[in-house]
């Protein structure tokens, strides 16, 4: 009796080791599968949902804001976020600008953009020095200037943001045609008509995990 009694302790002891081993290996191979899975995974792009910009007139700098709503955007191939916008480029169509006025619309076109030399279209290209920083090449008026951007990403969104100094692209001469056309709206309480060389420009370009 004492005999069948050992042999059955010594199997029980057996039985549970293996179990407890092979439960272990089922929670290493799972976690391994974890983290094959977390590599596969990729960041998608879904395009730009928004170029807004933001210009300013009178001396008190009023803003006066709106969104180009024709574009063309080209990501680049890539696994990260950084990755795919290395290198992107983007072209927007000045004839799609919109401020929510019609007329202002047309002298933008007219007396700003038709001013300046071969600017049918805006292009640039985006050098990313990290995830947060980055220079556009940003190509207006025959000249291509670096445009220095900040880079915020967001939940379902990233923003590139940045402050243009027009007279880094010799457009002083438009500023001063479309300061002509808009004389008296640029007009402020002091008298002084005034349009500035400075534009804030936010690109909002959607992806998914």
């Amino acid at each position: 009796m004492k005999t069948i009694k050992t042999v059955f302790l010594a199997l029980t002891v057996l039985l549970t080791a293996t179990s407890c081993s092979e439960s272990k290996k089922e929670k290493s191979t799972t976690k391994k599968e974890n983290v094959v899975q977390e590599e596969q995974k990729t960041v998608a792009l879904t395009g730009v949902k928004e170029i807004h910009w933001t210009a300013y007139k009178t001396t008190a700098k009023k803003p006066v804001s709106g969104v180009f709503k024709a574009f063309e955007f080209s990501p680049k191939k890539g696994k990260t976020i950084t990755e795919m916008l290395n290198e992107s480029q983007l072209s927007i169509d000045v004839s799609s600008i919109d401020s929510g006025n019609e007329i202002r619309d047309q002298r933008l076109v007219n007396s700003f953009f038709n001013v300046m030399n071969d600017t049918k279209k805006l292009t640039g290209t985006l050098t990313m020095k990290n995830d947060n920083e980055g220079t556009v090449s940003f190509t207006m008026n025959a000249i291509t200037f670096d445009l220095p951007v900040v880079i915020t990403t967001g939940k379902d969104s990233i923003d590139i943001t940045g402050t243009m100094n027009l007279d880094n692209w010799a457009a002083q001469a438009a500023v001063k045609a479309l300061n002509k056309a808009c004389k008296g709206e640029h007009k402020g309480a002091d008298g002084i008509s005034k349009t500035w060389s400075e534009v804030a420009v936010a690109v909002k370009i959607g992806y998914t995990k």
